[in-house]
């Protein structure tokens, strides 16, 4: 029997080490990103810190970018004041990209207006099945990750600490957002802010925490599922909330999560809280909603409401 794997050309692909030390191919990670052939490839980058003056960018389909885990290190230097990583662009999307293990040092000390991933593509040709997979966003001054103009984007088991902004922010789905840690940035911890009702999100456990603003935040979203997170001493500047649903924000789960606030000054100002009359069909169930200045707040409209611990 004679199997058809098809033509070779159509199968090529490549691995590129990137060490500065001289022992890979390379000692920029730009320089083996372009290098890939056409189809896409694999850049490993040895353990190391890579000081970057302009965004890594990746506007080729089916490139993974895979660290040493957090000894691979990305660096912004001063005065920078660009993103670190860009994946597509406002001009053209990608398709079936692959970030893992490695760690971004944003240095928001010197560097202003930046995003650690920023996540692009164009109306009409969006970037399509992203991937971000144990990857450290750190001290970044704007936005860790930005998802923008993508479909189908999966980020799991990342850490998203210290931005000078807001941690995780989407205005595109589907999207995964899976056990990541996100804690003490000054803007959101998570946020959903829709640019046109967007279906198919899901937000599961996940720790949010110690952000000046809500924890996790949903505005103009249809049909997201925000499940097992723990959310906590959030509201730090101002006032906040732990989940917040606003504006429009409706047919949404918001089942066992766990919303507290263990401060000796309690921050969080609601645990749960639904905005307004807009807001309609959400369900909050089978939540542990304690210790907030107020637990749960439904101000919208047909709220099914069950089995939450909220004394």
């Amino acid at each position: 029997m004679v199997m058809n794997f098809g033509s070779f050309a159509s199968r090529v692909v490549a691995t590129k080490v990137v060490a500065t030390d001289g022992t890979g191919d390379f000692i920029d990670i730009q320089s083996a990103i372009d290098d890939l052939p056409a189809g896409g490839g694999c850049v490993y980058i040895k353990e190391g810190t890579y000081t970057i003056t302009v965004p890594i960018t990746i506007n080729k389909d089916y490139v993974r970018i895979e660290g040493c885990g957090y000894c691979t290190v990305i660096y912004l230097a001063d005065g920078s004041n660009c993103n670190v990583i860009e994946v597509g662009s406002a001009v053209a999307g990608v398709t079936g990209v692959l970030l893992s293990s490695f760690k971004i040092e944003g240095n928001s000390a010197g560097n202003i207006g930046t995003f650690g991933i920023d996540i692009e593509g164009a109306l009409g040709d969006e970037t399509t099945n992203v991937g971000i997979e144990q990857v450290w966003v750190d001290d970044v001054k704007g936005r860790g990750i930005y998802n923008r103009l993508s479909e189908n984007t999966s980020i799991r088991s990342c850490l998203v600490i210290d931005i000078i902004g807001d941690g995780i922010y989407a205005v595109n789905g589907p999207l995964l957002i899976s056990g990541c840690t996100v804690r003490n940035c000054n803007g959101y911890g998570i946020a959903i802010p829709a640019i046109a009702l967007m279906p198919r999100i899901i937000i599961t456990e996940n720790d949010v925490s110690g952000c000046d603003s809500h924890g996790i935040y949903l505005l103009f979203v249809f049909n997201t599922n925000i499940a097992n997170n723990m959310v906590y001493n959030n509201s730090q500047v101002g006032v906040g909330f732990g989940i917040f649903l606003d504006n429009n924000a409706s047919r949404n789960i918001i089942t066992g999560n766990q919303v507290f606030d263990d401060q000796g000054a309690v921050t969080q100002n609601a645990g749960i809280r639904i905005d307004d009359a807009s807001c309609d069909k959400n369900i909050i169930n089978s939540n542990v909603v304690i210790n907030n200045t107020v637990n749960i707040v439904d101000n919208g409209t047909d709220t099914d409401i069950g089995h939450n611990i909220a004394p």
